[in-house]
């Protein structure tokens, strides 16, 4: 996904940032949530074009379009809204989810992806 921004520093970038940590991850998302890129550029070095690069949904190779893809997967799964607080409009709002599994568990009861060790599959 880095490669998709032209970045000469993928390899220093990809070691540096788990796509399994939430603090890496909502740097990465909150530039295409939130339009927040002041933090993504000052860790990372990227340029403007750079960054939008990274975001950009056309580019299949993208982190844009992985998100847009995994948003579009949940929308679906968990019969969502559209969410207003982002620029994909087939994306579940977080406290919808939120209110789901608080409520009925759904995240708990009907994972996206589910457990491959698991006698419930």
């Amino acid at each position: 996904m880095v490669q998709a921004t032209g970045a000469t520093n993928a390899a220093e970038v990809c070691g540096k940032y788990s796509f399994t940590n939430i603090t890496d991850v909502t740097m990465f998302m909150n530039g295409t949530w939130y339009g927040d890129t002041t933090t993504l550029k000052a860790n990372t070095g990227w340029t403007d074009a750079q960054v939008t690069s990274f975001y950009d949904w056309n580019n299949t190779a993208s982190f844009g379009a992985h998100l847009k893809e995994s948003q579009e997967f949940n929308y679906g799964k968990y019969s969502c809204p559209s969410a207003m607080e982002t620029q994909y409009q087939k994306n579940c709002s977080a406290t919808y989810i939120a209110a789901g599994q608080w409520g009925a568990s759904w995240v708990t009861l009907n994972p996206p992806y589910p457990n491959s060790g698991s006698t419930d599959d």
